[in-house]
């Protein structure tokens, strides 16, 4: 690639990062001034036109779902080009600077709560295809992830990128005074915008995978409905400019592509109304039962299974993990804990409080091979927790010894609306 600025009379060198590869086609963006080249096997290279020399590194957080980090102030309310279902954008939908597709909320949902993604395996293709931006809780640990992104061409070392939050309620209070004086430690003053832990670096950023970080946020009781969290970053390679460290946010966000706010909708955590029913069950002519619940139409509901000492201490000595089928053992909650103690179910402290055992999928239903039953018999505790709103679930739970139905019960389970 060479340019000629004097009708072709000299030509310089103009290709800075585009491989030695062919290219059959050039472009030119008008409005961007980008200039574009479609290589043979290298993808897409592009050179903006309106700047004397590219940047080794370019660092950049979206503003949202259609910024790409190129254009100042950032594309504001403009309609959405495409969905993200993940981050609740739908195809039309007008996005804004508040936004920022590269900042997310997992947030621990279901019984047992859980996250949807363990940290380890969130990186760039789980952060945009898996990952689904979730509400804060209050008084909840919630993970905070923020994808850092480099359009250079060499990789961006050490970059680094601080998180803080702050009440919107009244609109967005700037920045502290000091903050650019102390980043990326803290303001003096954090009674306003209130730091997510300490700022974390990510050793290397390459031009062609983004990276992501995370925080667990201990997120206060006192937390407002209406938070903003503010990511801001930089690396030796592509530094914030000094004329961009304003404090005011709506102007700093729009302006530096190393800035992103999140709108976030701060929640109690949902109520965990979880009921619960004992099923009697009685040895047959075999040593061994087989325990199932059946298949049934996933409806929303939940269920987890409690088990006496004796026998889910058998159940781990003896049988192998293979045999135990569709269930996952998780700790319970303590809402789940307190629900159990409030229905004051006989004989409790006989029973291995420190594991439900939770159906995975409805569809396929779930099996116990192998579960031991003493002469008097036993009484697992299942416990059934309602969607907000569904249609009737009926649960069988049936005992087999052999090939004979032997034990079980059957429950309908439904909503009962309140109002």
């Amino acid at each position: 690639m060479f340019r000629t600025t004097d009708a072709g009379a000299t030509w310089s060198p103009f290709g800075e990062g585009l491989p030695n590869c062919a290219v059959f086609d050039l472009r030119l963006h008008g409005p961007s001034r980008l200039l574009r080249a479609a290589t043979h096997g290298r993808g897409l290279w592009e050179r903006r036109l309106d700047i004397a020399n590219m940047p080794d590194v370019d660092v950049f957080l979206r503003d949202n779902l259609m910024d790409t980090g190129r254009a100042t102030p950032a594309p504001s309310n403009v309609p959405a080009a495409f969905e993200d279902p993940l981050q609740y954008v739908s195809l039309g939908d007008q996005v804004f600077w508040w936004q920022c597709a590269d900042i997310k909320v997992d947030a621990l949902e279901g019984v047992p709560p859980t996250f949807q993604i363990a940290v380890s395996q969130v990186d760039y293709i789980a952060f945009e295809s898996r990952l689904q931006h979730r509400y804060a809780q209050r008084g909840n640990v919630n993970r905070m992830y923020v994808q850092v992104h480099n359009r250079g061409r060499i990789p961006a070392t050490n970059v680094t990128v601080k998180l803080m939050y702050a009440d919107a309620s009244a609109g967005l209070p700037p920045l502290p005074n000091d903050f650019w004086t102390a980043f990326p430690g803290d303001p003096a003053n954090t009674a306003i915008w209130k730091p997510i832990g300490g700022a974390k670096v990510a050793p290397a950023v390459s031009q062609v995978r983004p990276e992501v970080l995370e925080w667990d946020w201990s997120t206060p009781v006192t937390a407002a409905d209406h938070t903003c969290v503010l990511a801001v970053m930089e690396c030796a390679g592509d530094p914030i400019p000094q004329v961009s460290k304003v404090f005011d946010i709506n102007a700093l966000v729009r302006n530096e592509k190393h800035v992103g706010l999140k709108n976030l909708h701060v929640v109690n955590v949902p109520p965990r109304a979880t009921r619960w029913a004992s099923v009697a069950l009685y040895p047959g002519g075999r040593r061994t039962s087989t325990i199932r619940v059946l298949p049934a139409n996933d409806r929303g509901w939940t269920l987890v299974m409690l088990l006496p000492k004796a026998v889910a201490d058998g159940l781990r000595r003896a049988v192998p993990r293979s045999r135990i089928e569709g269930l996952v053992a998780r700790k319970p909650t303590a809402g789940m804990l307190a629900s159990l103690r409030q229905q004051r179910l006989p004989a409790l402290n006989t029973y291995d409080l420190s594991r439900v055992y939770v159906v995975e999928d409805w569809r396929k239903g779930a099996t116990i091979v192998g579960i031991s039953i003493p002469a008097a018999g036993v009484r697992p505790i299942l416990g059934f927790t309602a969607p907000r709103a569904g249609a009737p679930l009926t649960v069988t739970l049936a005992q087999e010894d052999g090939a004979d139905l032997v034990g079980g019960n059957t429950f309908v389970l439904r909503v009962i609306a309140r109002g």
